[in-house]
């Protein structure tokens, strides 16, 4: 077994080595035996003892007590005080540091024995506890972390009284008590999140209450738990509020020693947005999918009020459009699954002509929460009232043109706004219902077109089975040459003629029984000889009832886009080689669309992207995606029009996001139509990602800067200011009047003073030194600290392009550091003065009042009657003046106006009847008494009082005239004050000491040394500054500056 360590303390040798040995006898090991507190803590700190036996009178700047208190600061080791002094101050301050014992000299050896064995026993315990309570302590932070902070909803449920589960007589009747009496104890606000609740009302509830729509389902649970005692949990539930919510998580009870359950702890996380996500990409896709197969439009609408009603709870979903024959904007309802006959009527008697109808044109959704208190139409509140709605959402649905196209209105049972999920399922039916719409008119517009096209543009040609022409349009004339009345007996093979196998009659006839069409190029003959190139279709004519009657062919004359092709060929095989090695995608376009070629970065591109359509057979639309054709003819028709477009297209395949720029060049034949496009685009998506990764860098950046209290800016090589924040700017207009903004030459903005010392830093740091400094900027009435940290701006390549400077106000940390150091030694020093000076007139009364009585002599006895009186003021001086320097740190700094003629008036009478205050003449001059002056009235009468006092006690008595001139003068930031006299003057040596606590200049002085201690307190507490100037036998100079507190921010 180890022996205890214990250090001793105590300063007399021949004791601390009597106390060794003695120890030593007991079993004890002497670590180390020292004289002084710093050398106590050292070796408490080296030798971790197990006791300490501390003298309380030591030698060394530090006694026992204190001593003591420093070692347990770092460390509990039981310490016994050794001492032969037991008066009740020194047991008070030994008691106030909480020791383990107390040995008092000279030693008994049962004594000692007995304490430390008691001392380490009880250290011993006391350590087993403190170790027991920490692991506690611990335990407990780390489950109140873990509970307050869970992600998951948690909760205890507990019983008032356990429940015996497995030998109840009843179980039915206990679920019944369960879920009326388990009473919530703790939840978590994850939990009160999930249930739409307070802390307040959840506490208040029992599950039933929680519960009302689902208490079979909650009954079921409760059983099975109580009979498993733990398990998981899955489930729908309805809020109180009537709104659902998915949960998943675990349940478990919690049991005694018994068995029986005491309570239940409930651990869920909420997935009701999972679920409804899940459902929304679901119908999502199967309403898709119906636009794609394009089914009827009041179908497909439907269905997406049926997705909203079953992903929203307690609504009814509509779907209006507007009226657009007048400027009434009456409403009509496309569909509405839920409501009646009678309810469609009603609604479709409603208009747009409200304030919040013009809202609803202007782009603008309504979200009702309360129909009742809204401010909506007083009939659509009757509507609303009738079918039992309490809140209302009305959605603009937007066609690409951007025009009002149909209107979604949502209708909920319960007063109520979207959650961000509910946006999210509207959001998307939105989209869906403006898609429907949209692609159902389109389909009908493209038939329209269709048949516009094909009777207005290309030459149409109907013939019999046998080739014999029937009729053809004017285009056809106009194409072929010939008139109306010609062609009645010619055939059409009479006018196209091709030697290709593929474009001769029959082969056309056999495509047309195949494939229901033929599609081709064939040559023809005009009626004046020029032979023509035709793209021609060639389809069955049905009639009505779908049967076949003849032959219609469609023929777009392409002879000059053919030699224009011709043409071009050598061009295009020598850009081609270009094409092919640029990183830029180039697909070139006729007027129609068609790809006429395109570079090998573009056919890798675009097929990799899209899946392999660019080929000179597509049109351009076919080769992108349906996403993107908008965006193309939109495009396209600004090309045609000859106008060159650049943008950029983000989009998203293969779930990979993508940036491109892109441009539509027109290209001109000779008389300046444009007969093609060049199409360019190149991948920008790591330059975009790269420019917002700065762009965001850059705005973090900026916002640090600018919410810094630390003023920050930033020079070139130069010197000149490149960027400023306000905190600086701030600074520069408090401290030196003057703002610093960019394009300032910094050291010009400074005074000449610092200039240098400042050119110095900025040009160290530009040779790459990091600057890191304190200094002070001396002002008129106080002193302002600061920490400067300045580091060089180093650009990618390693070069020093300018400087960036931080610049932090340390005056209070400054302040609050000296006013410490300062407090601490003048604590020190006034509580061995003032017991000094207290005690010794008490002394000298005491000793005089002995001689009294002894001295028969009754002259001799007036004498020391005297001599007592003259103690006694000494001594009510003294406390006067611990009064003042009491009053002078406690008084509350209130600021009031100064009248200076009544303050000299008061404290000139406060000093008539002290002795010969009458010899000397006190005089003032107060300048610019039209200013007004405002501080503190209380401490500046502290301030008169001792400057007269002094001039009256330490007047020169050498001289006839002894004075005192007060000069005052009174500016617009605050007042100078001059205290001159001719008193007996302080030698120099002695000026930079005379404000310190208890100084006196001589040996002559009966003044307590307070007096100009307290003066420049009083004066440092209005922010003021004090200089003296004196010369012995000639007199003193006291001169004030003092800020005028009106408009000050006081600590």
């Amino acid at each position: 077994m180890s022996l205890h360590k214990i250090l001793i303390v105590e300063d007399q040798r021949i004791v601390a080595k009597d106390l060794e040995v003695r120890l030593q006898k007991l079993g004890y090991e002497i670590v180390d035996s020292v004289i002084t507190g710093n050398a106590a803590i050292e070796s408490a700190r080296k030798y971790q003892p197990d006791l300490i036996l501390m003298d309380i009178l030591i030698e060394g700047d530090l006694d026992g007590i204190e001593t003591a208190n420093l070692i347990l600061a770092e460390n509990p080791i039981p310490i016994v005080y050794l001492t032969a002094q037991a008066d009740q101050q020194t047991f008070k301050r030994a008691t106030a540091s909480t020791p383990h014992g107390y040995i008092l000299k000279p030693f008994q050896q049962r004594e000692i024995e007995v304490t430390i064995e008691t001392v380490l026993n009880r250290a011993k315990l006391e350590k087993v506890l403190r170790n027991n309570e920490a692991a506690l302590r611990k335990s407990n932070e780390k489950f109140e972390r873990f509970f307050s902070n869970a992600l998951e909803g948690a909760a205890f449920r507990m019983f008032e009284t356990p429940l015996d589960w497995d030998n109840h007589p009843d179980q039915d009747a206990a679920v019944e008590h369960a879920i009326h009496h388990l009473k919530i104890t703790k939840v978590n606000q994850a939990m009160l999140d999930q249930y739409h609740l307070d802390e307040e009302t959840f506490f208040t509830m029992s599950l039933a209450d929680l519960f009302p729509h689902n208490r079979a389902f909650i009954k079921k649970v409760i059983r099975r738990l109580f009979t498993l005692k733990k398990m998981p949990i899955e489930a729908q539930e309805q809020r109180p509020d009537g709104s659902h919510l998915w949960v998943d998580g675990n349940v478990s009870c919690f049991l005694n020693q018994e068995g029986h359950i005491l309570g239940v702890f409930i651990l869920q996380r909420d997935v009701t947005q999972q679920k409804l996500s899940e459902q929304l990409i679901h119908t999502q896709s199967r309403i898709l999918e119906k636009i794609a197969k394009s089914s009827p439009i009041h179908e497909t609408l439907s269905d997406i009020c049926k997705n909203i009603e079953q992903l929203i709870d307690q609504t009814s979903c509509t779907i209006l459009s507007l009226d657009n024959r007048d400027t009434t904007h009456n409403l009509q309802v496309l569909v509405a699954p839920n409501l009646s006959e009678a309810q469609i009527n009603t609604l479709q008697s409603f208009n747009l002509q409200s304030h919040n109808g013009q809202r609803l044109l202007q782009g603008e959704e309504i979200i009702v929460q309360d129909i009742a208190t809204a401010d909506i139409t007083t009939k659509f509140k009757r509507f609303a009232e009738e079918n039992s709605w309490k809140s209302s959402w009305l959605i603009p649905v937007f066609s690409t043109t951007q025009q009002l196209q149909s209107i979604l209105m949502i209708n909920c049972l319960r007063s109520h706004t979207p959650s961000d999920l509910e946006r999210e399922v509207v959001k998307t039916s939105v989209s869906l219902t403006a898609l429907a719409i949209e692609r159902d008119a389109a389909q009908q517009r493209l038939q329209k077109q269709a048949l516009t096209f094909e009777n207005l543009n290309d030459a149409l040609v109907i013939t019999d089975y046998e080739g014999n022409i029937q009729e053809w349009n004017p285009a056809a004339r106009h194409m072929f040459g010939y008139a109306r009345n010609e062609i009645s007996q010619k055939n059409a093979e009479s006018i196209f003629r091709s030697q290709d196998l593929k474009t001769k009659r029959k082969s056309v006839l056999e495509a047309l029984d195949q494939q229901g069409k033929w599609m081709g190029e064939v040559n023809f003959i005009k009626k004046d000889g020029a032979i023509g190139i035709s793209k021609s279709t060639v389809l069955h004519l049905k009639d009505e009832d779908e049967q076949k009657v003849g032959i219609l062919s469609i023929n777009r004359d392409i002879t000059d886009q053919k030699e224009t092709e011709k043409a071009l060929e050598t061009s295009q095989k020598n850009l081609q080689v270009i094409f092919d090695n640029t990183d830029q995608i180039f697909v070139l376009l006729n007027a129609e669309g068609w790809v006429q070629t395109y570079n090998k970065k573009a056919l890798d591109e675009l097929n990799r992207l899209w899946g392999g359509h660019l080929n000179t057979e597509n049109n351009w639309l076919d080769v992108l995606p349906d996403y993107m054709k908008k965006m193309v003819k939109r495009d396209w028709e600004k090309a045609l029009k000859g106008v060159t477009v650049i943008d950029e297209a983000r989009f998203e395949a293969a779930n990979v996001k993508y940036v491109y720029s892109y441009s539509y060049i027109p290209i001109f034949d000779p008389q300046g139509t444009v007969n093609q496009i060049c199409f360019a685009a190149t991948n920008i998506t790591d330059r975009k990602l790269a420019e917002m990764k700065i762009l965001e860098s850059r705005a973090k950046l900026e916002a640090l800067i600018e919410n810094t209290n630390d003023g920050i800016w930033s020079v070139d090589t130069q010197l000149n200011v490149t960027t400023v924040n306000t905190s600086l700017q701030e600074i520069s207009l408090t401290y030196l009047e003057q703002a610093i903004n960019p394009g300032d030459n910094f050291i010009e903005k400074l005074p000449e003073k610092f200039r240098p010392r400042w050119k110095e830093i900025f040009e160290n740091v530009l040779e790459g030194d990091r600057i890191s400094e304190e200094f002070s900027l001396e002002l008129l009435h106080t002193t302002i600290y600061f920490e400067l940290s300045a580091n060089p701006i180093v650009n990618s390549r390693g070069i020093i392009k300018g400087a960036t400077a931080f610049l932090k106000n340390i005056t209070r940390k400054k302040e609050d550091e000296n006013d410490l150091k300062r407090a601490n030694s003048e604590l020190d020093s006034f509580v061995y003065r003032a017991s000094h000076d207290l005690r010794a007139p008490l002394r000298s009364i005491l000793g005089l009042v002995s001689l009294t009585r002894l001295e028969p002599d009754e002259k001799e006895r007036a004498n020391y009657l005297d001599m007592m009186e003259k103690s006694t003021k000494k001594l009510d001086s003294f406390i006067a003046d611990l009064t003042n320097l009491s009053r002078n740190s406690r008084l509350e700094m209130t600021v009031e106006p100064i009248n200076f003629e009544e303050l000299i008036a008061d404290t000139i009478e406060n000093h008539k009847f002290m002795k010969d205050a009458d010899r000397v003449n006190i005089t003032y001059n107060i300048q610019n008494q039209t200013q007004t002056f405002h501080s503190n009235e209380s401490r500046l009468g502290i301030i008169f009082q001792n400057m007269v006092s002094n001039a009256i006690k330490y007047q020169n008595y050498r001289v006839d005239n002894p004075f005192l001139k007060i000069d005052i003068r009174m500016t617009n930031k605050g007042v100078n004050i001059v205290f001159e006299d001719n008193g007996l003057g302080i030698e120099e040596k002695f000026l930079q000491q005379i404000f310190e606590m208890f100084f006196r200049a001589t040996e002559n002085s009966y003044g307590s040394g307070l007096g100009l201690y307290i003066t420049k307190q009083a004066i440092e507490k209005i922010k003021g500054r004090v200089y003296v100037t004196s010369e012995v036998g000639h007199g003193t100079t006291f001169s004030l500056s003092l800020p005028n507190l009106e408009n000050v921010q006081l600590r």
